[in-house]
């Protein structure tokens, strides 16, 4: 579109923007990053991406640590040694570290939008195989792949850091962090405390098939 302008013009052309106004204020020469925080406003852009940025690493930390409480039932349910658990460990991490070099490519090109909801949907398939598992590479796996999950923290700061201006990003990305490994805390308390027996009730506290094992309870 060209515009032509008269010698009183005194201001350039600017493109249309798509937000003519905001709920919170924000300063136009950061490209209208918000200046100020309102926890409980879920307004577009800047606080509806703010909830969506710590809800969605409070989930990504819900499905790393699933699996955690059921461990110790998986190791004896497979006959692991304590060495073969350290090898699960090491590759849970190392598929996190791994994704996390990729992801801050990824988030410049697509946004961390799109890539965090990749990332939770592929996290979920091996989750949710977990009762699967028949032996010990099985597990590392399960276990390596469900890693993906944790390299949503990426995605999760890139979004925060988005929509917040330098003088207050600091503090939003210390929340929306925060708040979301909260979701480590939360997966002990609802697997380890209430799904957990719960199964354990449901599949039978015996041993056998489908009874009292890593498998059974998983399923």
């Amino acid at each position: 579109i060209h515009m032509q302008q008269g010698p009183n013009d005194v201001e350039a052309f600017k493109p249309t923007q798509k937000y003519t106004e905001y709920a919170v204020k924000v300063d136009p020469d950061q490209d209208d990053k918000a200046t100020e925080l309102k926890l409980t406003s879920f307004t577009r852009p800047h606080m509806r991406a703010f909830h969506y940025s710590w809800w969605s690493f409070f989930i990504a930390f819900f499905i790393w640590f699933a699996i955690a409480p059921l461990l110790p039932l998986i190791q004896k349910d497979l006959k692991l040694s304590p060495k073969d658990m350290w090898t699960t460990n090491i590759c849970a991490v190392a598929m996190d570290i791994l994704m996390r070099f990729i992801l801050g490519a990824q988030c410049d090109k697509y946004g961390a939008r799109l890539i965090m909801g990749i990332l939770l949907c592929a996290a979920s398939i091996p989750t949710a195989l977990i009762g699967t598992i028949q032996d010990l590479t099985g597990l590392i796996l399960i276990r390596l792949f469900i890693g993906i999950a944790g390299s949503t923290f990426v995605c999760c700061q890139y979004w925060s850091t988005c929509m917040f201006t330098k003088e207050i990003v600091g503090i939003a990305n210390g929340l929306v962090g925060g708040w979301g490994n909260v979701g480590g805390g939360a997966t002990q308390i609802v697997m380890g405390s209430a799904l957990f027996p719960l199964f354990k009730i449901i599949y039978g506290g015996g041993g056998g098939e489908g009874g009292g094992n890593g498998r059974g309870v998983g399923r």
